[in-house]
């Protein structure tokens, strides 16, 4: 499978991407209708996390910040692309983090761990 580059998705891999998630829904029968899901959003592999739950019928804020692996802007059209290949990109805001919090939901994945989040975070977050 092709490797992102210059936080652009190429279209093979988004399909690919695309196609494995769906199946991947449809097989566990997840459905998060009616939740708010609250994950990182990042380059690479990582863009996969909001795109699930989106796909799964969430209503997704996905949080990132400029990294070493890629800008708030390429975070945002690699998460965006994905989302739109599969139909989704209504159900995902993308948001930058500000320093020291997040927005509120009421799920939040993080390096494969679920957890409730806390309300001290809320209103830390931009959207973008």
């Amino acid at each position: 499978m092709p490797k992102p580059t210059n936080g652009n998705l190429q279209s093979r891999y988004r399909t690919r991407l695309a196609g494995l998630i769906a199946e991947a829904i449809r097989r566990i029968d997840l459905d998060l209708t009616g939740l708010r899901v609250l994950t990182a959003a990042a380059t690479g592999p990582s863009v996969v996390t909001p795109n699930i739950a989106a796909l799964g019928g969430a209503d997704v804020t996905a949080y990132t910040k400029d990294s070493r692996h890629g800008t708030v802007a390429e975070v945002y059209r690699e998460t965006v692309q994905l989302a739109q290949e599969m139909g989704a990109e209504s159900k995902i805001t993308v948001v930058r983090l500000q320093s020291g919090g997040l927005k509120v939901g009421e799920l939040m994945c993080k390096n494969g761990k679920v957890a409730k989040t806390e309300p001290r975070y809320a209103g830390l977050a931009h959207p973008l």
